[in-house]
């Protein structure tokens, strides 16, 4: 018995560090897109944020316009790859930015469950970004 309550206790723990964990980057990401492109008078809304391994597929909003950003965790920052829009959600355009299969389909899947919880009119924003930009820390702010 005594045991069991050790094991429970441990995966108990466990499961808090993940979440926490998922938080920590939820938070992380969301800082990198403001710090990127809010301005104070057209707000960013980041909504979705699914990460996989160190991948994360976010959804945006700003006025009138949205889309989908691919970034990559890369020595504990978060950077964005690639902004686009409903192009992100297919596995091959994922793979050419350098995701394995697995990852890019848990990103689409992940995205696509949470996105559920949107408005219509949040997800029609998020198609409205035409074909895909690669993002470098020198075009960051042309694109919004």
């Amino acid at each position: 018995m005594k045991k069991f309550i050790f094991i429970m206790t441990m995966l108990a723990f466990a499961s808090a560090n993940i979440a926490q964990a998922n938080q920590d980057d939820e938070i992380n990401i969301t800082q990198a897109m403001l710090k990127q492109w809010d301005k104070p008078e057209s707000r960013l809304n980041v909504a979705p944020i699914v990460v996989a391994t160190d991948y994360a597929m976010v959804g945006w909003t700003q006025g009138k316009k949205g889309g989908r950003a691919l970034l990559h965790k890369h020595h504990g920052n978060w950077q964005v790859l690639l902004c686009g829009g409903d192009a992100l959600t297919k596995t091959e355009q994922l793979t050419k930015a350098g995701l394995d299969a697995k990852t890019a389909n848990a990103l689409i899947k992940g995205f696509k469950k949470q996105a559920q919880q949107l408005s219509s009119q949040e997800i029609e924003k998020m198609s409205l970004f035409e074909g895909v930009v690669n993002v470098s820390p020198a075009q960051s702010h042309e694109h919004h």
